[in-house]
C-alpha cells in the first residue's frame, strides 16, 4: 500500500508533466509521442515527420530536457518548503 504522501507527490508530478507537455513546441511533442509513446525509432520518426533522424533525436531530446527541467524545478520548490 502506498503512503498518502507518495500518492500526493505522484499526482503533483503528473500535473507538472501534463502542464509541461502542453508547453513543449509542437514538433518536439510530435517527435516525443512518436518515439517515446509509440515506440518508433528515430529513423521512423524522421520519415513520419519528413525530417532527418538526427533532427528527430534533437526534437525528442528537447522535449525530454524541458520535461526534466520542469520536474527538477518542482522538486527544488518542494525541497525549499
Amino acid at each position: 500500500e502506498f503512503a498518502a504522501e507518495s500518492i500526493v507527490e505522484a499526482r503533483e508530478r503528473l500535473t507538472i508533466v501534463e502542464r509541461a507537455i502542453g508547453e513543449v513546441p509542437r514538433r518536439c511533442l510530435e517527435a516525443f509521442v512518436l518515439h517515446v509513446l509509440k515506440g518508433l525509432t528515430f529513423d521512423e520518426v524522421g520519415r513520419e515527420m519528413g525530417i532527418s533522424d538526427r533532427m528527430a533525436k534533437k526534437h525528442v531530446a528537447r522535449a525530454l530536457e524541458y520535461l526534466q527541467t520542469c520536474l527538477d524545478s518542482a522538486n527544488e520548490t518542494r525541497s525549499a518548503r
